[in-house]
């Protein structure tokens, strides 16, 4: 007989900006939380790369607009932190910016860094299949090997 714990696990697969965030508020509120990610770090269309010449680039979005309350509080967050930077675009023409405009540091994916901290990210790993299994879901790997069963499913991928 198997004892199921009184708190709730949850799987959240993608650890782009969706999945870091979602993780973070669930494990503050006391779940117990696994974010599974395909690629070697976090970022998602917010990636940093690095090629075999030691060389970064960020792939994706350029920067972000600090839009509503709660990003916008993430994103002072960053700030404080250092790893976002206020970003002022130099375009010809008339441009108006009503909301400021935001990078990461050192590279974009800085921006999820502080929040990701002791979160529990299991990089290299691809969700390939999910099945109910006792009231809960079974997510299985590439391989078809079993990744566990969480009470609940996130996917942001």
């Amino acid at each position: 007989m198997t004892v199921k714990s009184s708190t709730p696990r949850v799987a959240v697969v993608g650890a782009g900006m969706a999945g870091v965030v979602a993780a973070r508020k669930l494990a503050g509120s006391g779940l117990d939380v696994v974010v599974f990610e395909n690629s070697r770090g976090i970022g998602g269309r917010l990636a940093t790369r690095r090629t075999r010449d030691g060389y970064r680039f960020d792939h994706g979005a350029q920067f972000i607009k600090g839009r509503g309350q709660e990003f916008r509080q993430l994103l002072d967050e960053a700030l404080s932190a250092g790893s976002a930077e206020r970003w002022q675009a130099k375009i010809a023409g008339d441009l108006s910016m009503n909301e400021p405009w935001f990078v990461g540091t050192p590279g974009m994916n800085g921006l999820l860094k502080p929040l990701a901290e002791d979160l529990d990210i299991r990089f290299e790993t691809e969700v390939r299949g999910v099945a109910e299994q006792d009231g809960g879901f079974l997510l299985e790997d590439a391989a078809g090997e079993s990744l566990g069963v969480f009470d609940r499913l996130i996917c942001t991928a």
